[in-house]
């Protein structure tokens, strides 16, 4: 970190917390439309805290619509719910940024046990999914419906054959819209391994909302199966799917058809997606193996779609 931008973190910390002094700082990797800073400050008394400061990368349109702003809304909701999330501090607005708890916790990427690893994850996305989506803290969240453009970025001038873009693109079109579920729920919009803290064996928080929106938990479920596969393998993915299951009652007869709109996540993208987890210690997940895993994925989500075929 240069010296100028540690002098303003300074001075920004100044302005949303008079009287703590900034003692250090760390970066982490920022969500889509954030950049965050880990700081660490001293309070008035002696005592030290820490903090995660999330700031907008852009200032386009009015801070209080923004997606960050949206995010915190969220995050104050969730707390006061008692779902494990990073405890919401400060919304300013004149520096377009929002202040967080820092978690003490990681993400877990290896495990010894995928299946039963597989099921907390699946318990707590069920329980985040049990919440009322109705409720008016959840208004203000995008309603993710059956127009396909909210769900799948455009498609690029050059599709990613490598991992059958085309055709997938072209079936989950065929497809569409699946029926509407029996009940809408908090979508996550990103609930991976990499989102997902632990501590002591537990899930201490799940972090990075700004994809927050209201509609088919399928939709959550087909994101975390592709990503469950990709970190524990097959087993564990049966396992967060069985047991999610078990504790919802979900109808997955429209499965396949979300599990393909997951499939789409990383076309274009790949390689990214395994430098990500490398980042996160897993230098054995390539992208060659990555894209074998995904034909995988992606030859089942066809196979099951068989049937249904018009």
């Amino acid at each position: 970190m240069t010296e100028s931008t540690s002098a303003a973190l300074a001075d920004l910390v100044r302005a949303i917390a008079p009287g703590d002094r900034l003692v250090r700082t760390w970066d982490f990797d920022g969500g889509l439309s954030s950049e965050m800073t880990g700081v660490e400050v001293e309070t008035p008394s002696g005592g030290r805290q820490r903090l995660v400061l999330r700031r907008e990368r852009s200032a386009d349109g009015p801070f209080a619509t923004s997606r960050l702003a949206r995010e915190f809304r969220l995050l104050e909701s969730l707390h006061r719910l008692g779902v494990a999330v990073p405890r919401p501090r400060t919304l300013d607005a004149e520096h377009r940024c929002a202040v967080l708890d820092f978690v003490e916790g990681a993400p877990l990427v290896s495990t010894n046990d995928p299946a039963g690893t597989a099921r907390v994850f699946a318990s707590v996305l069920a329980t985040i999914h049990a919440l009322d989506a109705e409720r008016p803290e959840f208004a203000q969240l995008p309603r993710r419906g059956h127009v396909l453009d909210d769900l799948v970025v455009p498609a690029p001038e050059v599709l990613d054959e490598s991992l059958r873009e085309g055709l997938v693109r072209e079936t989950v079109r065929r497809h569409w819209p699946p029926p509407s579920p029996a009940r809408r729920a908090l979508l996550h919009g990103d609930f991976w391994p990499g989102n997902v803290l632990w501590r002591d064996n537990r899930i201490v928080a799940v972090i990075d909302w700004e994809d927050a929106a209201v509609g088919d938990p399928l939709a959550d479920v087909a994101t975390t199966r592709l990503d469950l596969r990709f970190a524990f393998g097959s087993e564990a993915m049966r396992a967060f799917t069985d047991h999610y299951l078990a504790l919802t009652a979900v109808d997955i007869t429209n499965l396949p058809v979300w599990d393909l709109v997951a499939a789409l996540r990383p076309a274009g993208g790949i390689s990214a997606w395994a430098a990500d987890w490398a980042n996160f210690g897993r230098p054995d997940l390539t992208a060659s193996g990555m894209r074998a895993t995904h034909a995988e994925f992606l030859d089942a989500a066809l196979a099951a779609l068989v049937t249904f075929d018009p």
